[in-house]
């Protein structure tokens, strides 16, 4: 497995475009930045300025939606790397030593998120808030009680502490 790097647009085009009117959905951004750190690599968010050195209203929107999930997640993302891969489909993980961070993009509806294959021995669970979430371990999986409504609307994060370093 290499680190991959990717570049986006937040609309259709490399530059300032003044007839832009296609742009990229808040969320799927956010997920795209989950994707590509949940792979070990950067992700290149383009954005051109306007002549006057300014953003469109729209590239703004968009980037104040991933800081404020920056402003909670941000210790999922930045310098973390891949995690071994794992039988999970409805989300993303992300790892930094012995913590590995859960980037739930379907949360579940009901009270329970089972995360199959993972095999590191786990110490603790946490949503980003600190909030501590009732967990167990059986026959290879994960299992964690989470509040009924995400954290977040596009990508909640769970912390899970490991023996693993």
């Amino acid at each position: 497995f290499q680190p991959w790097e990717t570049c986006m647009t937040m609309g259709t085009t490399w530059a300032f475009n003044p007839q832009e009117a296609r742009w990229k959905p808040p969320a799927l951004l956010l997920r795209n930045l989950v994707e590509v750190a949940s792979r070990g690599g950067n992700l290149l968010l383009n954005v051109g300025p306007t002549p006057q050195g300014t953003f469109p209203p729209e590239a703004i929107e968009r980037m104040q939606f991933i800081a404020r999930w920056m402003q909670v997640n941000a210790s999922a993302v930045h310098n973390t790397t891949y995690a071994p891969p794992v039988a999970w489909q409805d989300g993303r993980i992300t790892r930094v030593g012995s913590q590995f961070f859960l980037h739930v993009l379907d949360w579940p509806a009901g009270e329970k998120l089972v995360v199959a294959g993972f095999e590191p021995r786990v110490t603790g669970a946490t949503l980003m808030n600190g909030e501590v979430l009732p967990f167990s371990q059986h026959n290879g999986a994960l299992e964690l009680t989470v509040p009924p409504e995400p954290p977040h609307p596009t990508a909640s994060v769970i912390c899970i502490h490991t023996e693993e370093k």
